[in-house]
């Protein structure tokens, strides 16, 4: 990770910051007198790839605004492997809360936002946390002779101080479970002795319910019996009302009724029965129950299909006179002979006509004739005059019997009008016959001129519908209806009667039943409270031994993670000193003149340099402070390329605060010259220092001062001042 510009407002010492243009390679050099704001810089850095900073930990946040403002921000901008750029932005109130956005460089909308997740991205394209960029990519003055803060290093770098965590965890989970397992024991033998005081026996619960199903189906029974019969009893005097106030009604209208009345009352009457019917096969009565109702109207069926040929030739002759009126078409063969009326007004009419004309004729030519034999006289010619007189008096004869033949045709015309009138009174007549009481209609239908209407109308009033041809027929009919009413009545009485026995019957066995129900269901509820508890009781103990089982588990795992661990110690310490002697072997000798040529880490993670003088490794404290300064650094260094070999496999900046503050001139100048030279991945190098010498080989020098609180840069030169 480079970083490539810094902008910052009302941040820790600064109301203003801003270092553009910052160089991708080489040493950046930041230099001033103590408090002129050089930290600041750097841990504006850390603040904004991790929200926190090595002095000022992410719940005191609020902190890092400067003294007097109400909010602060800033702006980081670093390019990581791969050559992607990104902006880091965050902003802080002075009340604590703050935001935080990731962007890509031209993105037009940003990767992350809020501080978790802008937190978790840096982490996923950085390679590293906030603890892996301070113990070795940050390097703070305070640590560079702080033995115990390498050791530390080591530990967290080299994965031992985690090992020694868990192992430490692993302890106290297993003192924690082994006191645990002494009360759990004590509760499961008092849960088995409570289990065997409730002596559950199996089969008890299922003969009780058994008991309660059979009993339970019996009321339902018993119930449902009871609303059968109720509903058929309802049913059926319902039924037996409707065919006694039937029955009222036709014993009003029957004298008085036509032959559609009596059909009307074949209609409803023989409903009403099939209603009845029914009610009395859902209420279990007798197949001879209605019985008379049911001959009764068997009998008034046959009796109106009597009248089935008079109807006939009824419609018949209706068609018949229709058609001599020109209301219908021809009736049949049988009346091919007639002709309708209006026709033979319409002939008659013409003749009639014709006549006139003739008898005109014959008048002009006798008047004509007349005439001529006048003339004739009139000249003297009395021979000649017989002829025209002859024929004069033959057409005035022939005129006179043209008179007479109009005379004829007139009649014979008005006898054709009288006989359309009088079917058309007949046919009003019988317009109205079938709205007439029964017998008043056959009396009516007897008057008609139709031999086989009159045959058929004697037929039936003497044959099967002689009882409704008669009032006294009629009356007799309706007196047997009354009487199969009363029969009627008495069977839907008894019928009833009958049902309500039953329905008393049922009531008693339902309540009998249930109080029989009550009785199972306080014996059902009490054996299910036992079972509820013994089941209680056995989930208990199946909890406890499982409880039991999970604590002896968790302590035979903790003590294989253990023997684990202890043995992972060495080897991991093992791998982490070659991967330390592979990389500080190569940056020691550059910053000690090869005095030293190699570290190592033992057993006590402490650390030993090995001596070109002495050919050995030695302890640190057998090193001067200067060289023990040059050695430490050189130690954090190749904790930081070890770092990246094995994490962050890229281009990578270091920091480092106040490195020589043990250094003497030389040494210094040693250091910067051998620093761009320690690692082809540590490009960027930033140096805190309280000055630099002139012809230090820094490529960018920025200096800070304690007059100012701004720190801008103005141009692109290696030298940043402050303004």
């Amino acid at each position: 990770m480079i970083i490539t510009q810094i902008r910052a407002e009302n941040i820790l010492r600064y109301t203003k910051l801003h270092l553009a243009k910052l160089p991708p390679a080489g040493i950046i050099g930041i230099s001033g007198p103590n408090e002129s704001g050089k930290t600041s810089i750097v841990e504006i850095i850390c603040l904004a790839l991790f929200g926190r900073t090595s002095t000022v930990e992410a719940r005191d946040i609020a902190s890092i605004v400067k003294w007097g403002q109400f909010s602060g921000a800033l702006w980081v901008d670093f390019r990581v492997r791969g050559g992607d750029t990104y902006t880091v932005s965050r902003q802080f109130e002075a009340d604590g809360t703050c935001a935080a956005q990731l962007a890509r460089d031209r993105a037009a909308s940003p990767l992350a936002r809020g501080l978790e997740a802008v937190n978790e991205a840096i982490v996923q394209i950085g390679g590293f946390t906030y603890r892996h960029f301070v113990d070795s990519f940050y390097l703070a003055q305070r640590n560079v002779v702080a033995p115990g803060v390498l050791e530390q290093t080591v530990k967290a770098l080299s994965g031992i101080q985690t090992f020694n965590n868990i192992a430490a965890e692993c302890e106290a989970e297993i003192r924690t479970a082994q006191d645990a397992l002494i009360p759990l024991e004590a509760k499961i033998s008092t849960a088995q002795r409570q289990l065997a005081d409730l002596d559950i026996e199996d089969m008890v619960l299922g003969q009780l319910q058994t008991q309660r199903r059979s009993r339970l189906d019996r009321v339902n029974e018993a119930e449902a019996g009871i609303r059968r019969r109720t509903s058929a009893s309802a049913a059926l005097r319902a039924a037996g009302e409707r065919v006694a106030a039937q029955g009222e009604r036709i014993a009003g209208t029957g004298p008085h009724s036509s032959l559609a009345g009596w059909r009307d009352i074949e209609q409803s009457l023989k409903a009403t029965k099939q209603e009845l019917a029914a009610a009395y096969q859902a209420a279990g009565a007798e197949a001879t129950a209605g019985a008379g109702l049911n001959s009764w109207l068997a009998e008034l069926e046959d009796q109106l299909a009597a009248f089935g040929p008079v109807q006939r030739c009824l419609s018949a002759w209706r068609a018949r006179q229709a058609w001599l009126v020109s209301e219908d078409e021809r009736p049949g063969p049988a009346d091919s002979d007639l002709r309708p009326l209006a026709e033979r007004r319409a002939t008659l009419s013409d003749q009639l006509t014709a006549a006139r004309r003739r008898r005109m004729l014959m008048l002009g030519l006798g008047t004509l004739g007349i005439a001529a034999t006048v003339g004739v006289l009139l000249l003297g010619q009395t021979v000649y005059a017989l002829g025209p007189g002859g024929l004069a008096f033959v057409f005035l004869v022939l005129a006179t019997f043209r008179a007479a033949d109009v005379v004829c045709r007139r009649q014979e015309l008005a006898r054709v009008k009288l006989q359309g009138d009088a079917v058309r009174r007949e046919m009003q007549t019988l317009d109205r016959v079938e709205e007439l009481p029964l017998a008043e209609q056959l009396a009516a239908l007897r008057t008609l001129d139709d031999d086989p209407l009159s045959a058929s109308v004697a037929g039936f009033a003497e044959g099967q519908g002689a009882p409704l041809a008669t009032e006294d027929g009629v009356r007799a009919r309706l007196a047997a209806l009354r009487d199969a009413l009363a029969e009627n009545e008495q069977t839907v009485r008894q019928t009833q009667e009958r049902l309500e026995a039953e329905v008393k019957h049922y009531t008693d066995q339902i309540e009998a039943g249930r109080q029989e129900l009550e009785r199972l269901d306080q014996e059902i509820m009490h054996e299910q409270s036992r079972r509820e508890t013994a089941e209680q009781i056995r989930q208990h103990i199946t909890d406890l031994e499982k409880e039991r089982g999970n604590r002896l588990r968790n302590i035979a795992v903790r003590r294989a993670a253990r023997q684990l661990l202890d043995s992972a110690h060495p080897r991991l310490l093992g791998v982490f000193d070659l991967e330390l002697q592979k990389v500080a072997g190569r940056l020691v000798p550059l910053l000690t003149e090869g005095r030293y040529a190699n570290v190592r880490v033992d057993e006590h993670l402490h650390i030993r340099a090995l001596s070109q003088e002495k050919e050995d490794f030695v302890s640190l404290s057998e090193i001067s402070g200067g060289a023990y300064a040059q050695l430490m650094l050189a130690v954090r260094l190749a904790l930081s390329q070890a770092l990246i070999s094995s994490t962050v496999q890229g281009e990578e900046c270091l920091i480092l605060d106040e490195p020589f503050a043990f250094f003497d001139a030389e040494r210094r100048r040693q250091t910067l010259a051998v620093l761009p030279r320690i690692s082809d991945e540590i490009e960027q190098t930033w140096i805190l220092a309280q000055d630099f010498d002139e012809d230090s080989p820094l490529d960018l020098h920025v200096r800070c001062s304690r007059d100012t609180e701004e720190l801008i840069a103005v141009e692109e030169r290696a030298e940043w001042s402050l303004r």
